[in-house]
């Protein structure tokens, strides 16, 4: 993620904590706040309950890197936070993204509403057609 779409100021944390809506999920808690003009901002915050600094960088690391991904496909001007829960420390990647997706879904950050899985994948209802086979005539 660039660095350009980060929080770094402790009174935009703060401002945003205040201000915002929260939306709870497994892992994570999303704190969202319209901002000024087509601005993207966001921060990340790992309290240090979930592990010990490895843990909590490895954590950050992960999300920021799932956020990044979908930076193209999100709203522009809001600011972000997104809170790291216990749960955090054990999850996988793909957990990670899962719940962050679903995250920015339910806050309806997304230009379009597709049918996603939330891991990038598209989810179809059947398998792959096949081509028919052509019925064999008896002589």
């Amino acid at each position: 993620m660039q660095k350009k779409y980060r929080l770094k100021k402790n009174r935009d944390f703060q401002r945003v904590y205040r201000r915002g809506k929260s939306y709870p999920a497994k892992h994570m808690v999303l704190i969202v706040q319209r901002a000024r003009g087509e601005q993207f901002l966001c921060g990340f915050s790992v309290s240090r309950k979930v592990g010990n600094s490895v843990t909590r960088n490895r954590v950050k690391r992960l999300m920021r890197e799932n956020l990044r991904l979908c930076i193209p496909e999100l709203k522009k001007g809001y600011c972000l936070v997104f809170i790291a829960r216990n749960t955090a420390a054990g999850a996988t990647y793909s957990e990670l993204g899962r719940s962050m997706r679903y995250l920015l879904h339910k806050a309806a950050l997304f230009l379009t509403d597709g049918p996603d899985t939330g891991n990038g994948a598209r989810r179809h209802k059947r398998g792959p057609e096949r081509p028919q086979k052509a019925p064999v005539e008896a002589n």
